[in-house]
């Protein structure tokens, strides 16, 4: 108990430090860390994803754990506890991630229809995606933006304007296979399970199961027990459990706190 407590003091303070340097760069008329540039659309898209060393070391674990390792996934959905714990941050570096270590093709997909937000950590348009998926005899892959500098990465956003049209979100749901037919490995970004059970349908329809992102800081244990009992009472396959401390990922901790 004292060490979770120490590590979630480390937390707390490492995070104050983030805040000041994001204020300060605000002032030197800097882009603060964790900020977005505005989008381009074609293939030279840079990500702007900046990670600290402790960062990368902790996103190679869970790339490890989750994609690398014998009998390791190929496609996983990607699910916060909460709004805010952090899903989409952790979504893009695990992809960013994966993409330099492997040699197969990686997509990442916003599949967060209430709130897209992979665009932006990508600096790509958002015009084009999900909702001009092509017909069941063309190739998924028209609707993907490529990502360099490594060449194997690709996005599909969400490009949604229709957020409330649940008979659509299905028909996504029933075409997720396709996009993990196109590629080798494929990270869904999905909204929060507290409000939205999109996660599970696609992990039920397309994926190997859910790495559901919880935050040091805010989320509660008591939702982030409901929503394991969620997952379980779907047949849902629950891969690991990300602590995300704007940058650190402790899969089987966190697991055990769950638990």
């Amino acid at each position: 108990m004292s060490r979770n407590f120490e590590l979630l003091q480390k937390i707390e303070l490492e995070r104050e430090i983030r805040e000041r340097e994001s204020r300060r760069q605000l002032e030197l008329g800097l882009n603060p860390i964790g900020c977005e540039p505005s989008a381009r659309h074609g293939d030279d898209a840079q990500p702007r994803l900046p990670m600290d060393e402790s960062a990368r070391a902790e996103l190679n674990k869970l790339v490890q754990h989750l994609f690398i390792q014998p009998g390791a996934s190929r496609a996983v959905v990607f699910s916060a506890v909460e709004s805010g714990d952090g899903c989409s941050w952790i979504t893009a570096r695990a992809a960013t991630t994966l993409a330099a270590r492997v040699t197969g093709s990686v997509c990442v997909v916003d599949a967060n229809f209430h709130s897209p937000t992979l665009h932006r950590y990508f600096s790509i348009d958002n015009g084009h995606g999900l909702q001009h998926v092509p017909p069941h005899n063309e190739s998924i892959k028209a609707c993907a933006q490529r990502v360099l500098p490594s060449g194997n990465l690709w996005v599909i956003t969400s490009a949604s304007e229709q957020l409330g049209d649940e008979k659509w979100v299905s028909g996504f749901h029933q075409r997720a296979g396709e996009i993990c037919r196109e590629f080798d490995y494929v990270l869904f970004d999905a909204p929060p399970l507290a409000l939205y059970s999109d996660a599970i349908a696609i992990a039920g329809a397309a994926a190997d199961g859910i790495a559901l992102v919880v935050h040091a800081n805010c989320t509660t244990r008591d939702m982030a027990k409901k929503v394991t009992q969620d997952i379980e009472k779907a047949n849902g396959r629950l891969l690991g459990v990300v602590l995300n401390r704007g940058g650190t990922a402790i899969p089987e901790q966190v697991y055990r706190w769950l638990q």
